[in-house]
């Protein structure tokens, strides 16, 4: 046996790699609607609109700091 703390390292590691392509899905399909969504004339008049800083860009990062620390805590087990 893998003692408990260990056994939910790995977990941890492999539910962050695993569910990563439904978080880009989620993602993709947000920045889908909302070009689909922005009015064309706004575009044209030179409206900014804040792309960058919404939820789901958070979330993908939130994710990605998630896997980087799953991975290095999985790294600590091996040491």
């Amino acid at each position: 046996g893998m003692p408990p703390v260990d056994a939910r390292r790995c977990w941890m590691c492999m539910l962050s790699v695993f569910t990563f392509p439904l978080t880009c899905g989620f993602v993709g399909q947000h920045k889908r609607q909302m070009t689909l969504l922005v009015d064309e004339v706004a575009l044209l008049e030179g409206a900014v609109f804040s792309a960058h800083w919404d939820r789901y860009f958070l979330l993908f990062q939130l994710h990605l700091a998630w896997i980087v620390v799953s991975y290095v805590l999985w790294r600590q087990i091996e040491a």
